[in-house]
């Protein structure tokens, strides 16, 4: 089998909106910059329809309960906001040595945020924002619809970080599984990343001796001595939630999404069941 290339890594994309997962997803983006040697983007959008629209819910973005203004007041706080949390995001950056720069800018949030991603090679996103900052099982609109509509991988911050030190790829043979491999591969080459391939595999699947050897065959003689290849059985999402937990693994990467937005909302997918289930950070090829 031939080896999937993906190409270099030059910059991230953070896309922030001040929340603590969003501050999460930073603090995660910046570890990974700092990994390959490489640039991150920081853009905060100030989101056009909560300012011109006065019936929106614009208080939970701006961190207060009651508040009614006019327009041009909300346009200021909201400029004001954003450039707190760009500053915490420079003054978080210098002390990890990490090189940002920092952009602010007006309008929908996911054409700016989608628009901006196509000058990057990977966006870093929360799986949700401030209007359900403590619902670990929700996944917000803004990150779904994004998603969805992405060419290139995406890190999705979680609830819990730690420093990367293991990693488990989810596995399934498909492209995008592969995609996920050669990934892995590359946070492999920076430093000693422990590395865990799980397979969940279907009644009728693949032996597990094909499993392995088709994984290890995508990987030089060197990465696959640091590789060890899980097979199990069961419902995809529980069974990558539950060993990335148990493994005490600290960023997953898998495959993402496979059909459009509403065919996904309608039947569900094995990559929003795994982000409702685990707080750890995924990383989505």
């Amino acid at each position: 089998m031939n080896q999937v290339k993906s190409k270099p890594l030059t910059k991230i994309l953070l896309a922030l909106d001040g929340s603590l997962i969003s501050q999460n997803t930073a603090r995660t983006s910046i570890e990974v910059a700092t990994l390959f040697g490489i640039e991150v983007i920081g853009l905060y959008v100030i989101d056009e329809e909560l300012v011109a629209n006065d019936y929106t819910d614009y208080q939970k973005e701006l961190g207060v309960e009651e508040l009614s203004i006019s327009r041009a007041d909300k346009a200021v706080l909201f400029e004001t906001r954003g450039r707190e949390i760009l500053q915490w995001l420079k003054s978080y950056s210098l002390e990890s040595g990490a090189r940002l720069k920092t952009e602010m800018g007006v309008g929908g949030v996911e054409k700016m945020i989608l628009d901006q991603a196509e000058k990057a090679m990977i966006l870093a996103i929360s799986r949700r924002g401030n209007g359900h900052p403590n619902s670990i099982d929700y996944l917000g609109s803004n990150f779904r619809h994004i998603a969805h509509r992405l060419k290139i991988p995406v890190l999705v911050g979680g609830d819990r970080i730690k420093p990367i030190k293991k990693i488990l790829i989810a596995y399934n043979g498909r492209e995008r599984a592969q995609k996920a491999l050669d990934w892995a591969g590359k946070f492999q080459d920076q430093g000693s990343i422990v590395m865990l391939v799980l397979v969940v595999q279907e009644e009728d699947g693949p032996s597990v001796r094909v499993w392995k050897n088709e994984i290890k065959s995508q990987y030089n003689q060197n990465r696959a001595k640091n590789l060890r290849v899980i097979i199990q059985r069961g419902n995809a999402a529980e069974r990558i939630a539950e060993t990335a937990v148990k493994s005490g693994s600290d960023l997953v990467i898998m495959g993402g999404y496979r059909h459009k937005t509403v065919l996904e909302w309608l039947e569900g997918s094995t990559l929003d069941s795994v982000l409702k289930k685990m707080p750890l950070p995924v990383f989505v090829t």
